[in-house]
C-alpha cells in the first residue's frame, strides 16, 4: 500500500513516512512504561497512530487510515517485537 501511495501521491507519502518516524520514537517510549497486558498495548499504538495519520493526512479515507495502523503495527511487532515485561 506505501509503494502504491509513493508511486501514485509522493506529497502524501512523504508526510506518512514523517508520521511513522515520529510515531516510533513515541511508541519505543510507551513499551518502556506500559503496565497493562500485549494485546492492551497493541491497541494502544494501533489507535494512537490512526489518529496520528488523520491528523498528518486528513484526505485518506478511514478504511485506508485503518489498514496503514494496522500494516505499520504490524510491521513494528515483526521487525522489533514490542517488549511487554
Amino acid at each position: 500500500m506505501l509503494k502504491k501511495i509513493e508511486k501514485d501521491a509522493s506529497e502524501i507519502y512523504f508526510r506518512l513516512e514523517h508520521c511513522f518516524s515520529e510515531f516510533q520514537v513515541e511508541v519505543e517510549e510507551i513499551c518502556i512504561t506500559w503496565e497493562g497486558t500485549a494485546n492492551e498495548l497493541v491497541d494502544k499504538v494501533r489507535t494512537e497512530l490512526r489518529t496520528r495519520i488523520q491528523e498528518a493526512v486528513p484526505e485518506l479515507s478511514g478504511t485506508d487510515k485503518h489498514k496503514l495502523a494496522n500494516t505499520m503495527t504490524a510491521r513494528w511487532i515483526a521487525l522489533c517485537p514490542l517488549e511487554v515485561y
